[in-house]
Formats: structure tokens, C-alpha cells, sequence
């Protein structure tokens, strides 16, 4: 159950990364909120279902 919390978690991180990579050079750090968000309701949403599916 850990180990696809872990994979959940760096799908979100190379979602995130994936964001900044292809934002605008002129304008990478407005993407980098909305990436900051991406990662952080995924990496929720996994561990919320974690812990009710372990229970």
C-alpha cells in the first residue's frame, strides 16, 4: 500500500514538473503555484484513500 502511495506521489511531481517545463519562458514562476496545487491535491486525494482503504 506504501509503495503505490510512493508512485502516486512522483506521478504528481512529474505532473508538476511536466506544468513548469512547458509554461512560457517569460513566465515560469505563474506556473509554478498551479503546479505547487497539482502536487499537493493529488498527494492528498492518495493519501485520504490510503488511509480509508488500510482501515
Amino acid at each position: 500500500m506504501v509503495a503505490w502511495l510512493i508512485v502516486w506521489v512522483l506521478v504528481a511531481l512529474l505532473g508538476a514538473i511536466g506544468l513548469h517545463a512547458i509554461a512560457p519562458r517569460h513566465c515560469r514562476g505563474l506556473y509554478l503555484l498551479p503546479a505547487a496545487r497539482t502536487v499537493f491535491i493529488i498527494t492528498t486525494a492518495t493519501a485520504l484513500v490510503a488511509a480509508v482503504w488500510s482501515h
